[in-house]
C-alpha cells in the first residue's frame, strides 16, 4: 500500500470495504470487525482518513452486491468522498477476474485506485501484472474450494445426512449422529408444516367443500384470508405454493443439487408427507393448466365444454359466439370463426342445448350404476394380480434390508468388543454404506407395500352415493366446479354432422369409483391426467349419442 500512496501524492480519504461470504458469518461477528479493525489501523498508519465504510455479505464471484453497487453509484455520480477504496485482501473485492477488472476500470475513470491492505502493489504496469496474478489465484482457489465443498457435500447427501441451509416447507432437520465433532443430521417431518402442505393438497385437488379445485393462485388467497402464514409469518404467494406442490421431497425424495443444470441430482430419502397417487395427481392438473400448453379460459372460462368439445368435421376446439347481443350463445367451430366460413362446413350449435345433451347423457349413461360396478370389480381384479407380482419384490427387498441392518450390527458389535478401532478410516465408509442401504431398501418396501394394500370393500350403498354426488354435481352448481367434475370422466366431445361421440378414460374413472368407495370426502379429488400426454385411444370409451 505505501507505494501506492507515494503514487497518488499520499492521498487521505480512504473508503474500507468488508465483506463475508454468507449471511451466517456476518451474525457470529467476528471477520467483519476483525477486518474493520485492521483496516483502520493500516490507514492511521499511513495518515490517512477513513471516510465511509461499506460491508457487504454474498458471494465474490459476482458484482451483485448491495454495498458494492452503491459504491459504483456514488463514484459515477461524483459523490464519492474518497480516493482509494481499502480492502483486506482482493478476495474480499472479488473472487472473479472478469468482474474486478471492469470494476477496477470504472473506479479509475473517476480518478479512484483500489488497494489491499495484506497484498501491496506497486503503481504502474508492474503493479497491475502483480495484482491480476493475485486475483487469478484468489479465482482458481475459489474455484478449488468450492468443487472441493460440493462433493463433500454430495457425499453427504448420499449418505442420507442433511447438508444445511433452509429446510424444505414441511420438514425440520433432527440429529442422526454425531461424527468427530461434526453432528450430523436428517430430515424429519415437521407435523404442523406437514399439515399445511396437506391442506394444500386438498385445496388444490378437492376444494374446499364450497368451491371446486383451486389453482395456486387462489390458494395462496385462501390462505391468508384465513389467517394461515408461512414459516416467516409472511404472507403466502402463488408462486410459493407452486414450488411446494411441485417438489418431490413431498414423496419422500430430496434432489440434492437439483439446482444444477450440468449434474444429476442425487437423490436422498427422507419421510414422506404425501402419498404418491395424490402427488401424480397434483403434477397431472399443473401440466394440464399450465398457460403454455392449455389456455387459461379452458380451465378457468364460463363455458362447460371448453376444452372438451372439438369439431368433428376439422378437429378444432368449439368456442362460444353470442347473437341479438349476447341474448343467444352457440358453439361454433374455432376455425369458423376465426377464418371464415369456407374453412370448415359444420353448424353452430345452441350453448344450451348441447349442454343439456351432454349433461344428460353422461348421466344417464356413464353414470350408470351397474356401469360403475363393473368399471370397479376390473379394477379390483388388476389390483390383486399387482399385488400378487410385486410379493416376490417386496421379499427381495425385505432381505436385502435385514442383511444391510445385519451387516451395520456387526460393524458395530465389532466395535464394542474392540476388534475394529473406531478411528478406522474404513469404518466409517462401511457403515454409511451399510445404513444407507437398509435405509433405501426400507423406503422401497414402505412405498411397495403402500401402493399393493388391499383396498376397503365398496358397497352398493357406497357406489350408489358416488353416482348420486356426481350426478348432482355434474348438473348444479357453479361452471367450474360443474366443469371439474365432467372433466374428471370424460377427455373429448366430437363434434359430428350425425352426431356426437364422447371419449372418456377408463383410469380416471376408476380412480374415482374407488377413492370415494373408500371413504374420501365428497369433493373431485381425483384429476384426469394430461390430455395431450394421454392419447384418447389407449384406454378409451366410446358413446355416441343421436343426431342434434
Amino acid at each position: 500500500m505505501n507505494a501506492l500512496l507515494k503514487a497518488s501524492q499520499s492521498p487521505s480519504r480512504f473508503a474500507l470495504y468488508m465483506r463475508v461470504s454468507t449471511g451466517r458469518q456476518a451474525e457470529k461477528d467476528l471477520s467483519i470487525p476483525d477486518q474493520e479493525f485492521q483496516l483502520e489501523n493500516g490507514v492511521s498508519q499511513q495518515g490517512g482518513v477513513v471516510t465511509q465504510k461499506f460491508t457487504d455479505t454474498g458471494s465474490g464471484t459476482t458484482g451483485n452486491r448491495p454495498e458494492l453497487q452503491r459504491i459504483l453509484s456514488l463514484v459515477q455520480s461524483g459523490q464519492a468522498d474518497f480516493e482509494v477504496l481499502l480492502v483486506h485482501s482482493f478476495s474480499r473485492f472479488f473472487r472473479n477476474v472478469y468482474e474486478a477488472l471492469g470494476f477496477i476500470h470504472k473506479l479509475r475513470e473517476h480518478r479512484i485506485e483500489i488497494a489491499s491492505l495484506t497484498q501491496p502493489v506497486p503503481p504502474g504496469p508492474a503493479g497491475d501484472m502483480i495484482r491480476l496474478f493475485f486475483m487469478t489465484f484468489d479465482e482458481y482457489q475459489s474455484a478449488e474450494t468450492a468443487k472441493h465443498v460440493a462433493r463433500a457435500m454430495g457425499e453427504n447427501a448420499r449418505q442420507g445426512y442433511w447438508g444445511g441451509g433452509r429446510t424444505p416447507f414441511g420438514f425440520k432437520t433432527v440429529q442422526a449422529g454425531i461424527r468427530g465433532n461434526t453432528i450430523k443430521k436428517k430430515l424429519d417431518i415437521e407435523p404442523s408444516e406437514a399439515g399445511m402442505v396437506r391442506l394444500m393438497v386438498d385445496l388444490y385437488l378437492k376444494g374446499d367443500g364450497i368451491s371446486g379445485p383451486m389453482g395456486c393462485k387462489r390458494i395462496a388467497a385462501w390462505l391468508n384470508e384465513h389467517g394461515h402464514r408461512n414459516r416467516y409469518g409472511s404472507s403466502w404467494a402463488n408462486g410459493k405454493i407452486h414450488r411446494i406442490l411441485t417438489d418431490t421431497v413431498l414423496v419422500g425424495i430430496y434432489r440434492h443439487g437439483h439446482t444444477k443444470k450440468d449434474k444429476e441430482p442425487i437423490l436422498v430419502s427422507v419421510p414422506a408427507i404425501l402419498p404418491l397417487e395424490d402427488f401424480d395427481a397434483v403434477q397431472c392438473s399443473l401440466r394440464a393448466r399450465n398457460p403454455k400448453t392449455t389456455p387459461p379460459r379452458v380451465v378457468t372460462g364460463p363455458i362447460l365444454l371448453t376444452g372438451l368439445a372439438k369439431c368433428g368435421c376439422c378437429g378444432a376446439g368449439m368456442t362460444m359466439r353470442t347473437g341479438k347481443g349476447g341474448q343467444y350463445r352457440y358453439y361454433i367451430c374455432g376455425n369458423k370463426l376465426s377464418k371464415g366460413v369456407s374453412t370448415c362446413s359444420s353448424k353452430a350449435i345452441p350453448m344450451e342445448d348441447l349442454d343439456s345433451l351432454i349433461t344428460d347423457h353422461v348421466v344417464r349413461e356413464l353414470l350408470a350404476p351397474e356401469r360403475m360396478r363393473s368399471l370397479l370389480d376390473a379394477l379390483l381384479k388388476r389390483q390383486s394380480a399387482k399385488a400378487d407380482r410385486n410379493d416376490e419384490t417386496l421379499a427381495k427387498m425385505r432381505e436385502k434390508r435385514d442383511k444391510a441392518d445385519l451387516r451395520l450390527r456387526r460393524l458395530l458389535e465389532a466395535v464394542a468388543n474392540g476388534a475394529i478401532p473406531p478411528d478406522d478410516p474404513s469404518l466409517k465408509t462401511m457403515t454409511s454404506e451399510a445404513a444407507a442401504e437398509r435405509d433405501l431398501a426400507q423406503s422401497c418396501i414402505d412405498r411397495a407395500a403402500a401402493e399393493t394394500a388391499p383396498k376397503a370393500l365398496i358397497t352398493d350403498a357406497r357406489l350408489d352415493a358416488f353416482v348420486d354426488l356426481m350426478r348432482r354435481n355434474i348438473t348444479h352448481g357453479k361452471i367450474d366446479f360443474r366443469r371439474a367434475y365432467l372433466r374428471a370422466i370424460i377427455r373429448q366431445v366430437q363434434i359430428l354432422p350425425e352426431g356426437i361421440k364422447i371419449f372418456g378414460n377408463k383410469p380416471d374413472v376408476e380412480r374415482a369409483v374407488l377413492q370415494f368407495g373408500n371413504g374420501d370426502v365428497l369433493v373431485p379429488s381425483f384429476v384426469p391426467g394430461w390430455r395431450r400426454e394421454s392419447p384418447l385411444h389407449c384406454t378409451e370409451f366410446r358413446h355416441s349419442i343421436s343426431r342434434l
